[in-house]
């Protein structure tokens, strides 16, 4: 990483973006914002959801996506890599007809059998994602940029796993062993990927990715990019509010005053109390957010956005703000 390169130039230079983190971190909203800011600077970006429960529908307002590939913003695409339509466009390419595909897989022992095989279905949509992805080397690929919404930490760290786990359980050659290594090596090219972690500042996320980024730079060897630091809690009040705030939770006049001028005191004890809470919110915030950053690697920091629903007013509005939060230079 160039230290004259902003993090937005440095995240446009890479074509393969996996976004992983603990679940309920946002990580789908995340992979969102990213394609807009990517879509804004002209790339043609795809985002490529792994969960059959599909977020990007309703993050746009838009109908379910689906396996197809669909436009949900100028120069933004999206699509659902459900393992069952993933497998049968795979194997329709040898077998060409629909119904002896049918046959064998919808109709036969074989359905079963392969949907009982431990990680058969994500070694699949794995395979479609390799399969996307050497596009990159035509003259004019489909997409300059694949954006992945990565199954949550513990599977989505077996999920990347699963090309070398099956390379070694086929004895290491072979045609099985040989695709899976290249597989392998796409998805841990540094000069083509980049795996971020989204996170918030919380305990139990926090935990997670601090043993994350060290699996990443240790066993897993896998490129790490940013580090998401979502859902930021805002300060209650500005920082030269903090005497006046004292005096209001100690009672007095002040708060006399204040609960005058609202109509009640009680009304007044709800707004203090509710200031407090969000005042020890924040500072756990910033006590893991500064945690966060010991880890050494490149940090953006995105605050909670409040919305009535998270849709997309929110979400390009949390795009416009990891834009300029990309802007800073990579240290």
């Amino acid at each position: 990483m160039s230290s004259q390169q902003t993090k937005l130039d440095w995240l446009l230079s890479k074509r393969l973006h996996i976004v992983t983190g603990k679940g309920g971190v946002g990580k789908s909203t995340l992979c969102a914002a990213m394609g807009l800011v990517a879509a804004r600077h002209g790339r043609r970006a795809i985002i490529l959801e792994t969960d059959t429960k599909e977020r990007m529908s309703q993050l746009f307002e838009i109908p379910p996506v689906g396996y197809q590939e669909v436009e949900i913003y100028p120069g933004l695409y999206a699509k659902n890599l459900d393992p069952d339509h993933s497998m049968e466009e795979y194997v329709l390419r040898f077998v060409r007809l629909q119904s002896v595909y049918d046959a064998l897989f919808k109709k036969s022992f074989l359905q079963y059998w392969i949907q009982g095989m431990p990680g058969f279905r994500e070694f699949v949509v794995l395979g479609k994602i390799w399969d996307m992805g050497q596009a990159f080397d035509k003259k004019r690929p489909d997409y300059d940029m694949m954006i992945i919404d990565s199954p949550a930490t513990g599977h989505g760290v077996s999920l990347w796993q699963l090309p070398e786990a099956t390379r070694k359980a086929v004895g290491g050659s072979g045609p099985i062993a040989n695709y899976a290594a290249k597989m392998r090596d796409f998805f841990a090219n540094p000069d083509e990927a980049a795996y971020h972690i989204a996170t918030i500042p919380e305990e139990l996320p926090y935990t997670e990715t601090v043993e994350l980024v060290s699996a990443m730079r240790g066993d897993l060897n896998l490129p790490l990019g940013l580090l998401l630091a979502n859902q930021i809690p805002p300060a209650a009040y500005p920082g030269e509010a903090q005497p006046l705030f004292e005096k209001l939770l100690g009672g007095g006049a002040e708060r006399d005053a204040l609960s005058s001028h609202l109509g009640g005191t009680d009304i007044g004890d709800a707004l203090i109390n509710a200031a407090r809470s969000q005042s020890i919110k924040h500072g756990h915030g910033v006590h893991y957010i500064e945690k966060l950053a010991e880890l050494d690697a490149p940090m953006v920091r995105l605050p909670f956005v409040y919305a009535k629903s998270y849709a997309k007013t929110a979400v390009e509005k949390l795009s416009h703000v990891l834009e300029a939060e990309l802007q800073e230079q990579m240290k």
